[in-house]
């Protein structure tokens, strides 16, 4: 509806306007594509949400490897300070102070930084590598993987479920 509304010729919006446009009109369009910031807010938008999900994952998903794994010194620790953060929230200015202090304000990356590890998302993938079966992981040690082999061949392809609905 909302394509046809932006579409549709504005001396012809009598009539509500539901999937088709009332005649031809792309004025609109090119009012947004002749402002000059407009691309370049696109091109930052695109960027955000690619940068965004590529590290994002990649970092939740190597901290729920690290909590997920059976001999990890501080995993109930870890995971208990992961879960304490759900539940407390400081609020938005001091997060705004320490953007300044470290020099994130006015740059891309604060955009991508302060999202890197979502406690929640962290939680839901450890549960889901908790469940997977370790023969194959085991297998992996005896042929020598270390701890990087493992995570990037056998426990991402087994968690793309999880990673995807993320």
């Amino acid at each position: 509806r909302c394509l046809a509304l932006s579409l549709s010729d504005e001396y012809m919006l009598k009539d509500p306007v539901y999937l088709l446009p009332h005649g031809i009109n792309f004025r609109s369009y090119k009012a947004i594509f002749s402002m000059k910031n407009f691309l370049r807010g696109l091109e930052i938008s695109v960027l955000r949400v690619i940068a965004g999900v590529l590290f994002g994952l990649t970092s939740q998903a190597f901290l729920a490897f690290i909590l997920s794994r059976k001999k990890y010194a501080f995993k109930s620790w870890m995971t208990i300070f992961w879960v304490m953060t759900l539940y407390i929230n400081v609020g938005f200015c001091p997060y705004m102070v320490l953007y300044k202090k470290i020099g994130l304000t006015g740059t891309f990356w604060v955009y991508i930084i302060p999202n890197l590890v979502n406690a929640l998302y962290v939680m839901v993938i450890k549960t889901y590598m908790e469940g997977l079966d370790t023969d194959i992981e085991d297998a992996a040690r005896i042929d020598g993987a270390g701890y990087f082999a493992l995570f990037w061949r056998i426990i991402c392809p087994a968690c793309k479920p999880v990673l995807c609905a993320i």
